[in-house]
């Protein structure tokens, strides 16, 4: 076995306006190389940075956005806010202040048809026009938009089907592969680049499949492990199951290295068990003729990740499961440089990380969405 070790000090800052951060331990790495793929192996807890709320965003000040899909961070300062509900992109300062708003419904030049996804690069803002099928292209200095056919519609929740941040130019979550099994691909945004998306594992089967007459009904465990995947650098990084572990990819779906954690573990309770699995309880107390199928799983503990989210300056963001809440630890490469407080948002709408600002998307007062703005704050060493 070929192993390196080193043990990295950190130190610690509070964190406001999130979960608490527990107290941070030196991070120790060790490196083992006696295997098919390097594994990085770390524990303990990175520095912390911390948050300064900047502005809470909203059309109105009393009503939230219709339906929120995606936000970009303007490298130049601001926010965009993609509104499908009103078909709509609206731009927004630092401050939360109303700058201007930017197409129309329809399908000609300047229009587009459910802004589902939306980046800002090279000065222009990329714009997932995903009814129509297409990209499109708003110079924002002005002037005129171009537009280009994807191939086919895409669909799909938001955290998947998105414009992805890459230091190398944005990429689009995109057609099958042609592998065998087929694969997706994440494409270059404007270039002729795929990079294939990491293989599907064997899919979890805690589950009940019920029947009662003609209907069909289809219950999961609660806290069942899932596949997360996300493109990363100039390939992608996975991670399947409860653990703490990275898989990275190169373009072609090979892996090439493995980096673990030894994380404290957030247990499922008995009445979180119970209220997740509400749905089920109700149906097998009112359906006890019904035939079914499968187990449901009460697991011990919660999945350890929640989300992998790249930014347009080569880090890696890891929503970590803690006690009480979530925490962002931050990589670059192999080396854990940060954690940050995760704020509340929307489980599936993507935040977005760019320089020290970091935007989320949450639920409103009136039941629509909001823009929660912050400043990352950073230590020094």
């Amino acid at each position: 076995m070929k192993c390196r070790a080193f043990v990295a000090a950190v130190l610690m800052l509070g964190a406001c306006d999130s979960p608490q951060i527990e107290q941070s331990t030196a991070l120790t790495v060790t490196v083992d190389t006696s295997g098919p793929v390097p594994v990085v192996k770390v524990s303990g807890e990175a520095k912390e940075w911390s948050l300064d709320s900047l502005a809470v965003i909203r059309p109105e000040p009393t009503v939230g956005f219709s339906r929120v899909r995606s936000i970009a961070l303007d490298p130049r300062g601001g926010i965009w806010v993609a509104d499908v509900g009103e078909n709509r992109l609206s731009y927004f300062g630092d401050d939360g202040k109303w700058i201007e708003d930017r197409g129309r419904v329809g399908s000609g030049p300047g229009e587009f048809r459910t802004p589902y996804g939306i980046a800002v690069h090279n000065g222009a803002l990329l714009v997932h026009d995903m009814e129509n099928s297409r990209m499109v292209r708003f110079a924002l200095g002005g002037g005129s938009d171009t537009s280009w056919v994807i191939g086919r519609r895409l669909s799909g929740d938001a955290m998947s089907v998105r414009i992805y941040p890459n230091a190398d130019g944005p990429l689009l979550f995109d057609l099958v592969g042609d592998t065998s099994p087929p694969r997706r691909v994440y494409s270059r945004v404007g270039g002729n680049e795929r990079i294939q998306a990491p293989p599907r594992g064997t899919p979890f089967v805690d589950s009940q499949e019920c029947m009662n007459g003609d209907a069909i009904h289809f219950f999961g465990s609660p806290f069942s492990p899932i596949q997360v995947s996300t493109a990363y650098g100039s390939g992608s990084v996975a991670t399947e199951g409860g653990e703490y572990r990275l898989d990275f990819y190169d373009r072609s779906g090979a892996i090439v290295r493995t980096i673990t954690r030894n994380v404290a573990r957030d247990s499922v309770t008995q009445a979180e068990f119970d209220a997740a699995n509400a749905d089920w309880l109700k149906y097998s107390a009112e359906h006890g003729t019904a035939s079914c199928r499968g187990t449901i799983k009460q697991y011990e503990f919660k999945p350890a990740i929640r989300a992998l989210l790249p930014d347009a300056e080569g880090r890696l963001w890891v929503e970590r499961r803690k006690k009480g809440g979530f925490v962002y630890e931050v990589w670059r490469n192999d080396a854990l440089i940060a954690q940050v407080p995760a704020p509340q948002r929307e489980s599936n709408i993507p935040p977005v990380m760019l320089g020290d600002r970091l935007a989320v998307v949450a639920e409103s007062p009136d039941e629509g969405h909001e823009v929660r703005l912050y400043r990352v704050r950073q230590t020094t060493p």
